[in-house]
């Protein structure tokens, strides 16, 4: 309980926090003996408000004492419970500094009539103050305070505002300072990290960790500290100290979320503030954190309403106007994801994040590689280490043309172990032609993900390189995944005749023909039955067949220029070699058959 000391300028009387119930006592007793009052026992007194002046000497009445039973001879006298006055009553509440105990105080204060003396208007301002900057979003209104002028909490207060850490000049020992004393300081932190304040603050916050006071301030100001220093494992202890002390102090929950979130753990996060979000549904500092979540589990279709809430609360939120930014590029929305970059760029225009996104924007939104371009270089050089703008980076020289730069931008990436990087390098070998380069690429694809597209894809290249082995190979395996794709089966039945196997062959072929497919399907499905079959009558019909599904099949027009030729018909076998060539001019093997024809229409 606080000490009374006489002001003996003014006659009043004010408070210093760093006595004790028992001195306080003493004095009280000792003033009423030398005036010679008669005791009388507080015991057997009914609870009721301080006088707003009382009489010097007088003590402070107790709260409440349960009234006293006959006793008999039989009954033990019970040991008389400590009474405990209003006074100490509020100054603990307002310690504790849970959201309960500080509208319990506000109440306390209000009801017993203590608005006008001076303790009841320093405790009513400091547990306000309190509500309104540590529980900002349990939706209190403000109340009216009216703080003394000489209030020691008032300089505290008006210093937080100012972004410094109050030292009381007056006092140099602060261990005897009151625990809210030691503590208010650090509100400074509320406002973001402020390393030059921090060794004073920590001392101070050491000194209020005091037994039997509880209090959830010095731990959770040690654990904002923490926070700020990012050592989230400390800071996830810290917090959660707050909330072994009082659960409802709901600022550390969501600041263990952000620790969890921190260190990697976004399903423990969200299962601790399912709770949260419970008892607090329209709570912004939990829809922030929930919101934070989501969004780095990657769950962005329940991150984004969680997002919009709280920038429709809090509109230049700077992180959440780049979270949300994200998302929309993450749409292809370009128009909504301009208009909060622009805005974003005059809070930071360096940030890194922002930068990718300008970027992704100026490339795929507004199809400008050369801005884009310069946006890079822009962000290589603020971030030279930043892998994320590789890719960018030679997709833009890819747009310009500058095939030969992105090709080492690429082999830069690749070599960290990018599979984006070695199927765009693949694309590059397979359209340039480089089937030794893209069949290095295409295995590199193949140990990483076995799918339909990637056997597809090594199987053009393979047969490009007349690898017939491990075309086969790859045939199979495709045929396995999908035995129902038309791809698939004509690579199957390839396979298999490349092997001699026409037995397993033709009831494939057969079997596939009598059901329905495309006409590029059926065209090579009537191709592959030509070469099993026996006569010249048999392959042409076959071959016209396939031409009549599709016009362009290079493979039906080569076969019959080859049967044609084989007849020594020149002329009808001109006529399928130069639609053949048409379709395929740079074909080594086309370019040999024309040398031949040539040699046999001159003879």
């Amino acid at each position: 309980m606080p000490r009374r000391r006489l002001n003996r300028g003014s006659g009043r009387s004010v408070l210093s926090f760093a006595g004790n119930k028992s001195v306080c006592l003493a004095l009280v007793l000792g003033a009423m003996f030398v005036a010679g009052a008669a005791m009388v026992s507080c015991a057997s007194a009914p609870a009721k408000a301080l006088p707003a002046k009382p009489a010097p000497g007088a003590a402070e009445t107790p709260i409440a004492v349960a009234p006293t039973r006959p006793v008999s001879a039989e009954t033990p006298v019970p040991t008389p419970a400590p009474a405990v006055t209003l006074t100490a009553r509020v100054e603990s509440l307002v310690t504790l500094a849970s959201p309960k105990s500080l509208v319990e105080a506000i109440e306390l204060i209000k009801s017993s009539g203590n608005t006008d003396r001076e303790f009841g208007r320093d405790m009513l301002h400091v547990a306000v103050q309190l509500m309104l900057r540590l529980y900002p979003d349990v939706g209190m209104t403000p109340e009216k305070t009216d703080p003394p002028p000489l209030s020691p909490y008032l300089k505290i207060f008006q210093d937080v505002d100012r972004g410094r850490y109050y030292l009381n000049p007056a006092e140099s020992d602060r261990s005897r300072l009151s625990v809210i004393q030691l503590c208010l300081p650090s509100l400074v932190f509320l406002s973001g990290a402020k390393p030059e304040l921090q060794a004073q603050a920590l001392d101070d916050l050491e000194l209020a960790l005091r037994p039997g006071t509880p209090s959830v301030l010095p731990d959770y100001f040690l654990g904002l500290i923490a926070e700020q220093r990012q050592n989230w494992a400390e800071a996830l202890r810290l917090y959660g100290e707050v909330t072994k002390l009082a659960p409802d102090a709901y600022v550390a929950d969501v600041g263990r979320a952000r620790m969890l979130l921190n260190l990697g753990k976004p399903d423990e996060a969200l299962s601790l503030l399912s709770g949260l979000r419970d008892s607090h549904p329209d709570n912004i500092a939990v829809k922030k954190a929930l919101a934070s979540a989501y969004y780095d589990k990657g769950d962005y279709r329940t991150a984004g309403p969680l997002i919009a809430a709280v920038l429709q609360r809090d509109p230049s939120n700077a992180p959440f106007l780049l979270m949300r930014a994200r998302l929309l590029v993450l749409d292809k929305n370009w128009p909504q994801a301009v208009q909060l970059l622009d805005a974003y760029d005059k809070v930071n225009p360096s940030d890194r994040l922002y930068l990718f996104l300008r970027v992704t924007l100026q490339l795929e939104g507004f199809r400008d590689p050369a801005a884009a371009l310069v946006s890079i270089r822009k962000a290589q050089g603020l971030y030279p280490e930043a892998p994320e703008f590789l890719i960018p980076e030679a997709k833009a020289l890819l747009a310009l043309k500058q095939n030969a730069e992105a090709r080492i931008v690429l082999e830069k990436v690749r070599a960290a172990g990018s599979a984006e990087a070695t199927d765009m390098l693949l694309d590059l070998a397979v359209a340039g032609g480089r089937w030794e380069d893209a069949s290095v690429y295409a295995e590199e694809a193949l140990k990483r993900d076995r799918s339909p597209d990637n056997l597809r894809l090594a199987y053009g290249i393979y047969e490009k390189l007349r690898l017939v082995d491990r075309m086969n190979s790859i045939a199979e395996a495709y045929y396995r995944a999908l035995p129902a794709s038309e791809d698939a089966i004509a690579y199957y039945i390839k396979a298999l005749l490349s092997q001699g196997n026409t037995d397993a062959a033709k009831p494939l072929i057969d079997s596939a023909l009598a059901g329905k497919g495309s006409g590029h399907f059926r065209s090579t499905l009537f191709f592959l039955r030509s070469r099993i079959d026996t006569t010249d009558d048999a392959v042409l019909s076959d071959i016209r067949s396939s031409l009549l599904e599709d016009l362009r099949n290079p493979d039906a027009l080569v076969a019959m220029y080859d049967l044609y030729f084989r007849q020594k018909d020149y002329r009808k076998a001109q006529y399928y070699l130069k639609q053949a060539i048409a379709l395929d001019p740079g074909n080594p093997g086309l370019q040999e058959r024309q040398v031949k024809l040539d040699a046999a229409l001159g003879q």
